[in-house]
């Protein structure tokens, strides 16, 4: 008997400690392209806080995650760098209206190849043949830029020569690479870049206000620990890392 015991003791003491050992709850965010270094370090820090909730996180345009949310993809959080997007959501009833939360936000930016010639938004000459900016149907940031050339009155000129990006970091990646003469990106993803310069801001009142909000999916799961990660979206240790990374808190 005694032997018996020796060997189903240490199998119960594993059997306790494991039942011990919490499991860690894992939440799906989905945020617009523009976040993905910032998004990166808050969840660093958010592990650092709570580390029994696992972040799993995917970067699209804020359009290409509302279509995947609408088809039902098992998403808890989406940050989107619109509006337009969150209203979409929840006019469909896919949203949870109570935790809509306003993050940050950002500045819109012309970008040229590094050591190119500096233009101005409304001096875009006609020389340049390409322009990068995201497909505005589905790009915040290309959204943004139509509604900048709108405003200026070019949106006409600028149209035909305009290269459409699948996201913001796409339209970035045009410009480094010389594919276009220059491009419209937010200031943050500039600032990440050595192969672009900053070539002008966009007009005051040229465009709506660039805000990135977050959201808990209506279908979702783990609406508390959800809670918990857009909680800390908002708390001042995030809005450090929000201005280190050049956003507006």
């Amino acid at each position: 008997m005694r032997k018996i015991l020796l060997i189903i003791l240490p199998f119960l003491m594993l059997s306790l400690i494991s039942g011990c050992s919490p499991e860690k709850e894992e939440i799906n965010v989905s945020c617009a392209a523009s976040l993905r270094d910032v998004m990166e370090a808050l969840i660093t820090s958010f592990n650092e806080e709570d580390s029994n909730i696992a972040v799993t996180v995917n970067f699209a345009s804020s359009g290409t995650i509302m279509n995947q949310i609408k088809e039902g993809a098992p998403i808890d959080v989406f940050v989107s760098a619109g509006r337009k997007e969150i209203d979409s959501l929840n006019e469909a009833g896919l949203a949870r209206p109570d935790s809509i939360t306003k993050i940050a936000g950002n500045e819109l930016v012309l970008i040229v190849p590094s050591g190119g010639k500096k233009i101005k938004f409304n001096e875009l000459p006609g020389d340049l043949e390409y322009i990068a900016i995201g497909e505005p149907e589905i790009v915040p940031a290309g959204r943004y830029a139509k509604e900048v050339f709108t405003s200026l009155g070019i949106w006409d000129e600028v149209e035909p020569r305009l290269v459409m990006g699948k996201d913001v970091r796409s339209v970035l990646a045009y410009v480094e690479s010389g594919s276009a003469g220059a491009g419209v990106v937010y200031k943050t993803d500039a600032g990440i870049s050595k192969d672009v310069e900053i070539s002008d801001s966009a007009p005051a009142g040229s465009h709506e206000e660039i805000a990135y909000y977050a959201i808990i999916v209506k279908d979702s799961r783990h609406v508390k620990d959800a809670e918990a990660f857009i909680s800390f979206l908002k708390s001042e240790k995030a809005k450090v890392i929000f201005k280190k990374f050049g956003f507006e808190v």
